[in-house]
């Protein structure tokens, strides 16, 4: 009788990506098993059984099936009735171990997965850092239910609601406690695609959110009056952490990509001669398009730096804003995200559409943007109310605000 754990590549369509399975091999019999680990075909070391290279990351999950496959056997033998437990007494043990797999460990896989991701360049530091930080919010749940892990086959909505409980009676915010479902939601998601269960109610849970208070925003005024505003003699510094803001506030750059912006790479010239500012954000990838000919006041910034930004941490950005706002009379708590706020909800009360705002500011689809951004204020409802009453006279309003918004086209002809 022998017992033998081996991995293997079973490479699908595309033959540069190996596609791991573990062999079990018991008296002659043998039982492929797939695992969903996946790399580059050039990084598997079939002698070694494990990656190398960029796909080292996936040599834990691997080594924990091993481990796994070794403690099984063990139980087999303790529990067989003969010599030695055939492949079949394994097997039915593997998939009772399967079927109780605890949504932590899995999770535990999809913090792997996503570190390999990190270290390909794929996903950001800082979206790696909330997935271990989700890890965190689980265990301290878990343990306030005095229990380590929870089958993922147990994990339905009366789990849900617990733990939306548990976030809620600690004060997170709702956009928080939306991310860590959407993230812990990954782990019933992963339980699936390797067959360990057929469906997962967490998937159609829906986190319950109650309505706030509109994200906070600044209004044109009150850019105008931070732009008007020396603030060198206060600091050098906080002169270039109100730059910094204010490039956000014109072109809706999140902080992460003010800090990453590279003229060479990010700024492109169309075929008409106009400057835009195309930059695949560091949170997602998605591209984001602004036309940075239109928006003079971006590209002054740009030039007073060497079409460069200054380089500020985001504490420190964060500390001078609470200064700025004092300073300028502006009642309000900004912060670095607030100038991205500014910008989408500018240009959607200024008459733009989702379509439009959603490639701007580099959002998945007008949905996202439709969900987040779309705040209608007084100022929008006076547009409407004079467009109505210019539509019943026929004749335009020349105090109409909506004519004193920014125009794209009449901006790309000046300049």
């Amino acid at each position: 009788m022998s017992f033998n754990v081996l991995f293997i590549n079973r490479p699908g369509r595309r033959k540069s990506r190996a596609r791991i399975c573990l062999r079990i091999t018991i008296s002659g019999q043998r039982k492929e098993i797939a695992t969903g680990i996946t790399g580059e075909a050039a990084n598997w070391q079939q002698h070694e059984q494990r990656f190398a290279g960029s796909d080292k990351a996936a040599n834990a999950p691997l080594l924990a099936l091993k481990n796994k496959a070794m403690r099984i056997y063990a139980e087999a033998v303790n529990s067989s009735t003969e010599a030695q437990p055939s492949l079949t007494d394994f097997l039915a043990l593997w998939d009772t171990t399967a079927q109780n797999v605890g949504l932590m460990e899995l999770y535990d896989e999809v913090i792997d997965r996503k570190e390999l991701e990190a270290s390909k360049g794929k996903i950001a530091a800082r979206t790696l850092e909330r997935y271990h930080r989700t890890r965190t919010v689980l265990q301290e749940f878990f343990a306030s239910e005095n229990r380590r892990d929870l089958p993922i086959k147990k994990a339905d909505i009366p789990f849900c609601n617990r733990f939306q409980d548990y976030l809620q009676q600690r004060n997170y915010k709702p956009a928080y406690v939306r991310k860590f479902f959407v993230q812990a939601k990954q782990a019933a998601q992963l339980a699936i695609k390797k067959g360990i269960i057929a469906h997962s109610p967490m998937l159609h849970f829906k986190v319950r959110v109650p309505q706030g208070e509109p994200p906070v925003y600044l209004t044109r005024p009150e850019v105008q009056r931070i732009a008007a505003t020396d603030f060198v003699p206060h600091s050098v510094q906080m002169q270039r952490a109100a730059d910094v803001f204010l490039f956000q506030c014109y072109t809706g750059l999140a902080y992460a990509d003010t800090q990453r912006f590279d003229a060479a790479r990010h700024l492109v010239t169309d075929e008409e001669g106009n400057t835009w500012l195309h930059i695949p954000r560091a949170k997602t990838g998605n591209a984001q398009e602004v036309p940075l000919y239109a928006i003079p006041e971006a590209r002054q910034i740009l030039e007073k730096y060497g079409n460069r930004l200054p380089q500020i941490t985001n504490q420190k950005m964060n500390y001078f804003l609470k200064w700025i706002a004092q300073i300028c009379g502006i009642n309000k708590p900004i912060s670095t995200h607030t100038g991205r706020k500014t910008a989408a909800t500018y240009w959607l009360n200024s008459g733009f559409s989702y379509e439009s705002v959603s490639r701007m500011i580099g959002h998945h689809s007008p949905e996202v943007t439709r969900q987040y951004y779309a705040r209608i204020n007084r100022h929008k409802i006076k547009q409407e109310l004079i467009k109505q009453k210019s539509a019943g006279t026929g004749t335009a309003d020349a105090s109409n605000p909506a004519l004193q918004t920014l125009n794209l086209e009449r901006h790309g002809k000046q300049n």
